[in-house]
């Protein structure tokens, strides 16, 4: 049961960061919140981008959690986005 939620909460990262690059437009530094359904569940994600070094390249943490007001993430996820 928690490889499955682990598993679950990684696809629901691994689709945000790639509507992150699929979009092609330059993230600004903010943490955005929102929800996605996967396998009948509905999981809370929240995504925190910032700075690095490289002003063309943007740190992007996708964290996922099975419950709203839960405190730790199941799963993080971290990426990087260029400047198109």
């Amino acid at each position: 049961s928690g490889l499955q939620q682990r598993t679950y909460a990684h696809w629901v990262a691994m689709n945000k960061m790639t509507e992150l690059h699929v979009d092609k437009k330059w993230p600004s530094i903010k943490t955005t919140k929102g929800n996605s359904l996967m396998a009948r569940h509905e999981w809370f994600w929240a995504i925190k981008v910032s700075k690095t070094p490289n002003q063309h390249i943007r740190r992007v943490d996708v964290m996922v959690r099975p419950e709203e007001d839960d405190d730790s993430p199941l799963v993080t996820l971290t990426g990087f986005v260029g400047q198109p």
